[in-house]
This record gives structure tokens, C-alpha cells and sequence, in this order.
């Protein structure tokens, strides 16, 4: 499952539960050695967009990347559950899991 937030300053979230021993979209959630490669793709690509010879414009810049553990916060519940009631969404609703951000 992913979530993708836009806020105001124009940023993007990519939320992905890991770890977690509950289905996802009917299937089993990624252990965080499966989703790390994803990660290093993402800060070298990120990392080519401020180079002269080789840029990747259109690419969206990784500022960070965390992996938390705990409750999906109630807000970005709030805001999953107005998308998919205004657009509808193919994913599960978000739960408890470990999730890297």
C-alpha cells in the first residue's frame, strides 16, 4: 500500500507498511530488506537531479527517509479516508504496522 500526500509546500509522503504480519492488498507486507534496494535507487536518482551532465528533472528529490513503528496517525487517517471516499483507492486502509516514510 501506498499513500502519496500532497501539502503545501508541494511535497510527496510514500507510505509503506513493513514487517507487519497482517496481509496488505492481499498480500504478505515487504521485510525491510525487499523495500532497500527501492531506497537506494531513489536517493541515487534523487541525488542525480542537482548534477550538470546527468539530471533526472522530472524525478521527485528524496529529503529523507524514516522507518517508524506504532498507531497510523488519526490526520493522515482522516485524509486517507476522504480520498477514498472522493476518488475511491484499490489499497487497504492503513493499520498498525511498522511503516518506512
Amino acid at each position: 500500500m501506498e499513500l502519496h500526500i500532497l501539502s503545501a509546500e508541494m511535497s510527496r509522503s510514500k507510505i509503506i507498511p513493513i514487517e507487519g504480519d497482517l496481509e496488505v492488498n492481499d498480500e504478505p507486507q515487504k521485510k525491510f530488506a525487499e523495500i532497500l534496494p527501492e531506497i537506494v535507487i531513489a536517493k541515487e536518482l534523487s541525488g542525480l537531479s542537482s548534477c550538470s551532465g546527468s539530471r533526472t528533472a522530472s524525478f521527485c528529490r528524496v529529503n529523507a527517509i524514516h522507518c517508524v513503528q506504532g498507531k497510523y496517525p488519526l490526520e493522515l487517517l482522516k485524509h486517507w479516508d476522504l480520498y477514498h471516499k472522493n476518488k475511491g483507492s484499490e489499497n487497504d486502509r492503513p493499520g498498525r504496522s511498522s511503516y518506512a516514510v
